[in-house]
């Protein structure tokens, strides 16, 4: 395969959004920096890689995040899921590698954390942590070289 870049692309930033494909997608600089041609550099990260907060699933940081982006989260259906902090390290473990292969039968309803006192509020603050944060990172990768955010 040979990859040319006509518009003289030198950099791909690759954001990833869904923890399921965070294994193969933190695969993709590797294999296109072995293919002909292809010179661009490229950078793949995942976005709660860039925040304070530990990442969950339906609970109380993603569905802040989907609060502060929706209107439409039905804060009547959040119910508490699996949460990790109340687990040993050895039975978390255990939970992680049963959840890369069936995260239902690791957390019983899909949630990971607790959602039921999730907002808005605490939603856009950790988009504006991992905004900032990302854009920084980007600009290192692209420039080799970090520069002040305009505010």
């Amino acid at each position: 395969m040979h990859i040319t870049l006509e518009n003289k692309i030198s950099g791909i930033l690759i954001l990833n959004g869904h923890h399921g494909n965070h294994k193969t997608i933190k695969k993709i600089p590797n294999k296109l920096s072995k293919v002909g041609g292809f010179r661009a550099k490229v950078s793949a990260f995942s976005y709660w890689n860039f925040m304070k907060k530990n990442m969950d699933h339906a609970g109380f940081v993603e569905t802040s995040i989907m609060r502060a982006i929706s209107k439409k989260v039905e804060m009547n259906k959040a119910v508490k899921g699996l949460i990790p902090s109340d687990l040993s390290k050895k039975k978390l473990d255990n939970l992680s590698k049963l959840a890369s292969k069936s995260f239902i039968a690791a957390t019983k309803n899909g949630v990971w954390g607790d959602p039921t006192n999730a907002s808005a509020k605490v939603g856009r603050a950790i988009l504006k942590e991992v905004i900032t944060s990302i854009v920084k990172e980007s600009q290192t990768c692209l420039t080799g070289k970090t520069r002040k955010l305009h505010q």
